[in-house]
């Protein structure tokens, strides 16, 4: 008799920040793979946003604007055990989670698989290497202060220049590394989101944005200089 260990279907997807294209390639994703179903069920889609505003077409969800922190794409069919389940939740500070459909166990490996592409493509690098490296943060706060007051202890009682320059680099070293620290720490606390655009169009916005405060600090600036430069020649003149 041989013994095998059934590996259970993971669930969580990395952190991230997604855009309506990344949510229609997932649904259409589902849709595709139910169509494909023997007496395959007609399916429709909803969207909770938050907790009380439900929404249930892409075009109204479009209209939406902006961006969500809780989000559950969920399917709206009533004749089946799916109906009103989340199949991707996506909350602000932990991770998102996939969940395929009871009508798709067979390929849920593979389902999740896909899912878990998708996000990777948008994945929040830094908060995901915080939360990899989550066990330094109570080091840090155990070690760092105990090791800073033994350095300066010994700064000030050293009158050796060798020990109190190594001391410095030690010093340094500590310095940057509490930057690193801070730096994950508030990544962290960064949330994941899901913006109700496509992501070329809200890449446009952003860029558009961008190159508007350039020109203004642009025309500042050289009004500041005309400034300058009228100021010297009065001064010249007088």
């Amino acid at each position: 008799m041989t013994v095998s260990t059934i590996r259970a279907v993971p669930f969580e997807l990395p952190h991230a920040r997604i855009y309506l294209d990344d949510l229609f390639e997932i649904e259409d994703l589902l849709r595709e793979e139910i169509s494909q179903l023997p007496d395959s069920p007609q399916v429709s889609f909803e969207y909770l946003i938050g907790k009380d505003l439900l929404i249930t077409t892409r075009e109204e969800l479009s209209e939406h604007g902006e961006y969500a922190t809780q989000f559950s794409l969920n399917m709206s069919d009533v004749n089946r055990i799916d109906s009103g389940r989340g199949l991707l939740i996506i909350y602000d500070t932990i991770k998102p989670q996939f969940h395929a459909p009871y009508v798709l166990e067979h390929t849920e490996w593979a389902l999740y698989g896909e899912v878990t592409q998708i996000f990777n493509r948008r994945a929040d690098k830094l908060k995901v290497i915080a939360d990899s490296v989550s066990s330094l943060f109570a080091w840090y706060i155990v070690i760092c202060p105990c090791v800073l007051i033994v350095t300066v202890s010994v700064f000030i009682l050293s009158n050796a220049v060798l020990v109190r320059l190594s001391l410095a680099g030690l010093a340094l070293v500590i310095a940057i590394f509490s930057l690193g620290i801070v730096s994950l720490s508030s990544a962290r606390l960064r949330k994941n989101r899901i913006y109700f655009a496509n992501v070329r169009s809200d890449y446009k916005a952003k860029l558009a944005k961008r190159k508007d405060l350039l020109a203004r600090l642009a025309w500042a600036l050289v009004g500041m200089v005309l400034g300058i430069v009228a100021t010297l020649i009065t001064k010249k003149m007088s």
